[in-house]
């Protein structure tokens, strides 16, 4: 969301968002900086409680960025590329710090189909953003395709954009024709990450804080055959616990919590082929469950 600055200061525009419990306003005077920021900024729906804010004000000056944030003495930056860096680090930073110590991070995507919630597990290039943005297309909310927020019987995915790399775009055609609209990050290596929110090409985006009813851990076969193989519960604790991060390393009630999640759940293994047959498998064997979550 963006919104008109009323300051002291002339020409200041700002974006603001929900990141979890945390408001985040963030104004700027530079034109340049208030475009990076899409990359940031996003506009989902979310069923998470909001309990703090951060105000952030960047002022263009001959020398780089000034920074300032709630009074304190402003942090300097070279270039945009680093101030939309300092950004992102100190908004994520408070609303980490929000977080109950009992909670934790999943690596995960998360999404829902006809009332039944779904997490999809994996090792990083599995194949997760891919599978929930094809899935958008087929009735599915995508919620969320990098972290999800674990709190007592409740999960949130973390509110971002989808991060699609560019030699992902073939699989989204409809995507890749109007590729300018999306806010990118070069990677320095001839590859970049595309910010993609599915609000802007219509879908709708709801990031709830409820249970789950079912996890598909992903197995990559590209080129092969998708197949859903179910999977014991305590096997999929185990392939889960190396995809979570404690917000609390002291937290000892980690275990019990991912238990309950996982034991009221539908567990399954998706050796993910082809992007179209994996999508079918698995909005097929979501109709067969009962819609718990």
């Amino acid at each position: 969301m963006s919104y008109a600055v009323v300051t002291g200061t002339a020409g200041l525009r700002g974006h603001r968002f929900q990141l979890l419990a945390l408001d985040v306003r963030i104004a700027t005077d530079c034109p340049i900086l208030h475009q990076k920021l899409e990359y940031l900024v996003q506009d989902a729906r979310q069923d998470y409680p909001v309990t703090d804010e951060i105000r952030l004000e960047v002022l263009r000056h001959a020398d780089g960025y000034r920074i300032s944030e709630s009074g304190a003495e402003p942090r300097a930056e070279a270039d945009s590329a680093m101030a939309l860096g300092h950004l992102h680090m100190r908004s994520y930073e408070r609303a980490y710090k929000l977080l109950p110590s009992t909670g934790l991070f999943l690596h995960a995507a998360c999404g829902s189909y006809e009332g039944r919630r779904f997490l999809l597990l994996g090792e990083s290039g599995a194949g997760k953003t891919t599978l929930i943005t094809r899935l958008l297309t087929a009735g599915v909310l995508g919620e969320g395709d990098e972290l999800v927020l674990l709190e007592g019987d409740r999960l949130s995915a973390l509110p971002r954009r989808f991060h699609i790399k560019s030699f992902g775009l073939g699989h989204f055609p409809w995507l890749t024709e109007e590729i300018h609209r999306l806010p990118s990050h070069d990677n320095g290596n001839g590859t970049f990450v595309y910010a993609f929110a599915p609000s802007d090409w219509g879908f709708p985006w709801h990031i709830r804080h409820a249970g789950i009813d079912a996890v598909f851990f992903l197995d990559p076969n590209h080129g092969g055959q998708s197949r859903i193989l179910d999977m014991p519960r305590h096997r999929m604790m185990q392939l889960a616990v190396p995809q979570l991060r404690l917000i609390d390393r002291a937290n000892r009630g980690w275990i019990a919590a991912l238990c309950r999640q996982f034991d009221r759940a539908y567990c399954g293994r998706l050796v993910l082929g082809s992007l179209d047959s994996a999508a079918d498998l698995l909005l097929s064997k979501l109709r067969e469950l009962p819609a718990a979550g």
